[in-house]
């Protein structure tokens, strides 16, 4: 029933213009079919369209290479290389004469760039410098008197000295003189005794015969005993001037409640004075070369105040001049900044999304902008700090960070070779650089493993 509400009937047409049409129709002349020939394609469009399918697959793999590395490399949005900033400083304030400095222009380390003169005395100095001369005035009238006074006593020693001896060859000879006379006496007694020797025998052998009494023989007895006794005195006597005679070679006194010569005491109490004058002596000049030390410093200060050189510190290319020849400049103000090209590095600024990867100690690669071979450098993270176009930094660097780097993080980035720099071209300080590293860090940085 459907079929027959969607089916139209076509217009009958009247009998007699079909039969028009028929006629028509049959009057046409038959002709046969024909198949068209097959088309033929140049050689050089299948060429073009070789190439050009060849070229669009390079082109979808660069741009695929490009989409990896993009977004599996983080990239630095601004680098450049930078450099320490050495300033050469006045030593004193003065009228500056300095050499025809240009930025660019190599110094040497030590290298005499220039002079400042001031012919003003410091008065204080002066005053200094007075009061240790006057010091050393006194030191060295110190010196001299405890030198006479050690003199004096020397030669009190030695006066003392020539009088001992000579007292002493007196006691010498006065001993000696004792000792002849105890042998004298020795040789007395020594005969007394030979003599009741004798006797005793004689008158022990009557009383034996009965011819003198024991009474006598016991007189003979005591007599011999003391002639005995006699000859140990005088022994004795000989042994003590002996021993006299000892002491006096000695400067020694056995006599009375003293050892020692009274000369000999005075010159044990002289030497130990020279020993406290020694000390004296010794401290004076000590006071006396460490005040024309002092002199000498205070000179030299005073000379400085008159006129300086004004080395350079270290070698490098002239960075800016900040002071000409012929001003007057105070104490400590900078004359000079020079470029130390010793210590370069990489200053980088990355997004503050990326912060959280970046730490010290981070491999990362460097490549310097225009250079021939477009090499990649190997550094390492060094410091990273935060709030980059908010914080300032010191005053040390040759290129600060710019002040329109704002929600970055500035990272520098040390070398783990030195830069083949050109030192007449301030040792390209400021050029521009980046600085690259993997996000993820397992697989190592570029694929290193």
């Amino acid at each position: 029933m459907s079929d027959r509400k969607s089916s139209k009937k076509l217009p009958e047409l009247p009998e007699s213009e079909s039969k028009r049409s028929l006629a028509r129709l049959e009057e046409l002349p038959l002709v046969a079919y024909q198949p068209l020939p097959p088309t033929s394609v140049p050689v050089q469009v299948k060429a073009f369209r070789a190439l050009r399918l060849v070229m669009a697959l390079g082109v979808a793999t660069a741009v695929g290479l490009m989409l990896q590395q993009h977004y599996s490399n983080v990239r630095s949005r601004q680098a450049f290389i930078n450099a320490e900033i050495v300033k050469v400083r006045n030593p004193l304030a003065g009228d500056l004469q300095l050499k025809n400095l240009q930025p660019g222009q190599s110094i040497s380390v030590g290298e005499n760039i220039g002079t400042v003169k001031n012919l003003r005395q410091s008065s204080e100095l002066e005053v200094n410098k007075q009061n240790l001369i006057s010091q050393i005035e006194q030191a060295k009238q110190t010196v001299l008197g405890v030198e006479a006074q050690i003199g004096d006593r020397r030669q009190s020693i030695a006066k003392l000295n020539q009088e001992a001896n000579s007292q002493k060859d007196l006691g010498v000879d006065y001993e000696g003189q004792q000792i002849d006379i105890a042998k004298n006496q020795l040789d007395q007694t020594l005969f007394a005794a030979k003599t009741a020797k004798k006797e005793l025998e004689r008158i022990a052998n009557l009383a034996k015969q009965g011819v003198i009494s024991q009474d006598k023989l016991e007189r003979s007895q005591l007599s011999f005993n003391r002639a005995q006794n006699e000859v140990k005195n005088a022994r004795s006597q000989v042994n003590q001037a002996e021993q006299k005679v000892k002491a006096a070679q000695a400067g020694l006194q056995l006599d009375g409640s003293r050892t020692l010569g009274y000369s000999e005491i005075r010159q044990r109490e002289l030497s130990t004075d020279i020993n406290d004058m020694q000390q004296q002596l010794a401290e004076a000049k000590v006071r006396q070369q460490t005040t024309e030390a002092e002199l000498v410093k205070i000179d030299r200060q005073l000379s400085l105040n008159q006129q300086a050189k004004i080395p350079s510190p270290t070698s490098g290319p002239i960075w800016s001049v900040e002071s000409k020849s012929g001003e007057y400049a105070e104490a400590s103000v900078p004359i000079l900044e020079v470029l130390n090209c010793q210590n370069l590095w990489v200053e980088a600024f990355f997004s503050e999304r990326d912060a959280g990867k970046i730490y010290p100690g981070k491999p990362v690669k460097v490549r310097l902008l225009g250079a021939e071979n477009g090499d990649l450098v190997s550094g390492k993270v060094e410091s990273v700090r935060a709030g980059s176009g908010r914080v300032q930094t010191g005053g040390d660097i040759a290129v600060p960070p710019p002040d329109s780097l704002r929600r970055q993080v500035a990272v520098r980035v040390k070398l783990d070779r030195p830069l083949e720099v050109n030192s007449t071209q301030f040792c390209d300080v400021g050029r521009s650089a980046e600085v690259v590293f993997k996000r993820d860090m397992r697989g190592g940085l570029f694929g290193d493993k």
